[in-house]
């Protein structure tokens, strides 16, 4: 036996075991963390009714659209202001806006649409003194500084626009499909608008007009990587999910979700965060019924899952969830009301929810080095003999 040849073979198994386990254990693998923040408690409880929409971030910061409306009579005043959440001091701000002055008594402010690193103000506008339902979607810049509103643009083509969703993406209004409402005397009726468009927020200028399929306008879409996230608020499955390839006008199935039929969404409720779609709440199937989960989940940018945990205080039965993004980070608030011998009151309180896509793994070429060792050996070998 050629002991040289021996000597080098051993060597490199020696090698190829060492680096095979390297291979294996040394997986930096991706995650999704949940993590408590700052809690604002004894709010006033009026705020359930008058907040508008959904919560928007802005670096660290969570604004809330309010409307403390008077009524007298049929006559409603509309008295806008903006909750700011301070997420690093825990310090809350409810602030006036400034210019509402200039909107027309036919014009109600309704919700908050994020941008990024902006924030804007959607409301609608009275189109027909005749038809005093009838409305057009007016877009308002908001400037966080002096809480200032900008001067409205129509939105074309969102006349009486009740269903559709609308959303922000690399500088572009994008608006999803819905329905819109058509007025027929008494009656009215939904009208499927299966269309993608969306508008240059700075020029105005249309940008993109795509025909989608009619059953789309029952979904929720989600840019994502040049594609749509599509998924489902009701009775669907996030296995029913799955990408829409607009420009080609392709479903494609998301086989990385099909073991996932025991969860369905609650609320319009993923979001983009970073290279990753981030679901911070869902609803799951659990002794015969359907119930708050206590996982999380991210889509990477190959749509496979990564599951985290959901850790959310018991505070009793009778709270809920918002949430909002941007590129670090999720934002959960978690509302409840207490009432204590003296007052009722409301509380919020915050949570952070983080997706690491994780280091890369170790790569695969350096095994080459203890085969080719142990093929060294066997020439040896051979060679003696």
């Amino acid at each position: 036996m050629n002991k040289l040849a021996l000597i080098v073979a051993a060597v490199g198994v020696v090698l190829l075991v060492t680096m095979s386990s390297m291979y294996f254990l040394i997986q930096n693998d991706a995650s999704l963390e949940m993590e408590k923040g700052e809690e604002f408690t004894g709010l006033d409880p009026y705020w359930v009714n008058w907040q508008r929409g959904f919560p928007a971030k802005v670096g660290d910061s969570v604004y809330l659209l309010l409307d403390d409306q008077e009524i007298v009579d049929q006559n409603v005043t509309h008295n806008y202001t903006v909750g700011r959440l301070d997420l690093r001091s825990g310090n809350l701000e409810n602030r006036s806006l400034a210019g509402m002055e200039n909107l027309d008594d036919n014009t109600i402010i309704y919700s908050l649409l994020q941008g990024e690193g902006e924030i804007y103000l959607i409301g609608y506008q009275g189109i027909s003194d005749e038809d005093p339902s009838s409305n057009r979607v007016v877009i308002y810049e908001l400037d966080l500084e002096t809480m200032e509103l900008g001067e409205g643009w129509a939105i074309p083509e969102l006349d009486n626009a009740n269903m559709v969703d609308l959303l922000i993406d690399d500088g572009a209004l994008y608006k999803m499909p819905g329905y819109f409402i058509e007025f027929d005397g008494n009656d009215t009726e939904l009208i499927p608008v299966p269309t993608i468009v969306a508008w240059d927020l700075e020029s105005h200028e249309m940008v993109e007009n795509l025909t989608v399929p009619e059953y789309l306008c029952d979904a929720v879409l989600l840019p994502f990587n040049g594609k749509y996230f599509v998924y489902w608020v009701g009775n669907e499955y996030l296995s029913d999910s799955f990408v829409y390839d607009a420009e080609e006008q392709e479903d494609e199935p998301l086989v990385s979700l099909g073991d996932y039929d025991n969860y369905r969404m609650y609320e319009k409720s993923a979001s983009v965060c970073g290279n990753a779609i981030v679901i911070p709440y869902l609803r799951e199937y659990v002794d015969f019924q359907w119930k708050l989960s206590n996982s999380t989940f991210a889509l990477d940018d190959s749509f496979e899952p990564v599951k985290g945990q959901m850790d959310i205080s018991d505070v009793g039965e009778a709270y809920w969830l918002m949430s909002c993004s941007d590129d670090d980070e999720v934002v959960t608030l978690q509302y409840w009301l207490s009432n204590s011998s003296t007052e009722l009151s409301l509380n919020i309180a915050t949570y952070y929810t983080t997706f690491d896509e994780g280091g890369p793994p170790f790569p695969s070429w350096p095994l080459a080095v203890p085969v080719a060792v142990i093929v060294l050996g066997l020439l040896l070998f051979l060679k003696k003999n």
